[in-house]
């Protein structure tokens, strides 16, 4: 028998400084609380946590059903970015040859839901909406996943 569905929702905030991060909503109000891994939060979440990984991670919806479209304007690139992901996974370049002429890297392609990647994020669990917290700083790429 499946799982039942979860309709839980996460904001995942992606940062190359996630301590950074932490810092600097802890400033502003937006997070409370002390200790490594888990974060108590102000209000809007029932909790944070900060995830991280030796490795660089593909962090997507969970859902499926993105599309993925060149960011020099040659359309949807969907159909090749799948295999491109797979080859990166197993250990090679993080590119796509692009029927644009130019080879991008895999986070420079536009993703509807956003994606992104990273080693570390900040993951602010059973948000309230799917609105991200305001005033995050310059490079912080927010990608929202259900379940």
């Amino acid at each position: 028998m499946p799982a039942p569905a979860r309709h839980q929702l996460a904001i995942l905030l992606l940062s190359d400084d996630v301590d950074q991060l932490v810092d600097h909503m802890r400033g502003r109000g937006q997070l409370d609380g002390d200790g490594p891994g888990t974060v108590q939060v102000a209000g809007g979440f029932l909790r944070a946590r900060v995830m991280r990984f030796d490795a660089e991670q593909f962090v997507s919806s969970g859902q499926g059903g993105f599309r993925v479209r060149c960011p020099a304007g040659a359309g949807n690139v969907t159909r090749g970015f799948v295999p491109a992901l797979e080859a990166w996974r197993a250990g090679g370049a993080r590119e796509l040859a692009c029927r644009c002429g130019v080879t991008h890297d895999l986070a420079e392609l536009e993703y509807a839901p956003a994606c992104g990647f990273s080693r570390e994020w900040l993951e602010l669990v059973d948000v309230g909406e799917a609105t991200p917290p305001a005033g995050l700083p310059r490079g912080v790429r927010v990608v929202l996943r259900r379940g």
